[in-house]
């Protein structure tokens, strides 16, 4: 079954359980396998860098925020992994692949309870498939498991039927949009919450509604279409060079386009008051 067909630990129970991925998805139903199923395992292809909820007595995602006004990504980076570090240790401690890519260079994955349950023997980590045998599944490190049912979290496709394909160019999930909101070549076609970001979602939908919103008001006014045009060359060379080619145009650094975002909506409103 697919993550997105999840509902709840009954589907699990007393079931050997084997989750494949290693976003929040699959660690938060990992984690509830541990509790219900026979048997857990858990398979990356690749290190994840994990962070409980809370560190420091703070929401852990919320640490950045004063940083990221005041410093380049790449020394929050050095700053960040030194910190997670000294309060829960390196993935490989946990038995699981050490990351190709520093923090700050994917999506981070929150989990107050998957380390515990790992350090307990609850959850037992594997590397990636190698190949199956009926029932039995063949990990790339030789070892070999029996599992009842096996959960993708291995993320979605980003698709947009109801639009026509000439709007979507190469892809939805290869989209210029100025700020990650507005279509360049169809005005009026403004997208909220496409984009994958390094923290939590809904803030940045609020702010980049708040954009939609002025802009249907007629208090907000993006600029020429070629400034447009050129701010996402800008930010996909950004982008690119942090994250590579893992959907560098959906790509945001929380804390930093959150501040792109309410300056761009101050922007926007003396544009507007200027073209009255």
């Amino acid at each position: 079954m697919h993550s997105h067909d999840y509902r709840g630990p009954e589907q699990l129970a007393g079931r050997r359980v084997l989750v494949v991925g290693g976003g929040n998805s699959a660690m938060d139903i990992a984690v509830d396998a541990s509790h219900a199923a026979a048997r857990t395992l858990l398979s990356l292809r690749r290190g994840v860098w994990v962070v409980p909820k809370y560190l420091l007595g703070r929401p852990s995602d919320t640490l950045n925020g004063a940083l990221a006004r005041r410093l380049p990504w790449r020394l929050r980076q050095r700053i960040s992994q030194t910190m997670l570090a000294a309060t829960v240790g390196p993935p490989a401690r946990y038995g699981l692949p050490t990351p190709a890519h520093g923090f700050l260079q994917d999506h981070p994955t929150l989990s107050d309870g998957l380390l515990s349950r790992l350090t307990h023997g609850d959850i037992q980590a594997r590397p990636g498939i190698a190949r199956w045998a009926g029932e039995r599944v063949e990990f790339t490190d030789g070892r070999s498991d029996e599992v009842d049912l096996v959960i993708w979290c291995t993320g979605y496709r980003v698709e947009i039927p109801f639009l026509a394909p000439e709007l979507l160019g190469d892809g939805a999930d290869r989209l210029p949009l100025y700020r990650h909101v507005f279509h360049l070549d169809a005005p009026g076609l403004a997208f909220v919450g496409l984009m994958q970001s390094t923290g939590a979602a809904f803030p940045l939908v609020e702010a980049q509604a708040r954009l939609v919103a002025g802009w249907l008001a007629g208090t907000w006014t993006p600029p020429e279409r070629s400034r447009q045009a050129a701010a996402c060359r800008a930010e996909l060379r950004a982008a690119t060079t942090r994250w590579g080619q893992r959907r560098p145009h959906m790509r945001v650094d929380f804390d930093a386009y959150l501040t792109e975002l309410e300056r761009e909506l101050a922007a926007g409103r003396r544009r507007a008051e200027v073209r009255r």
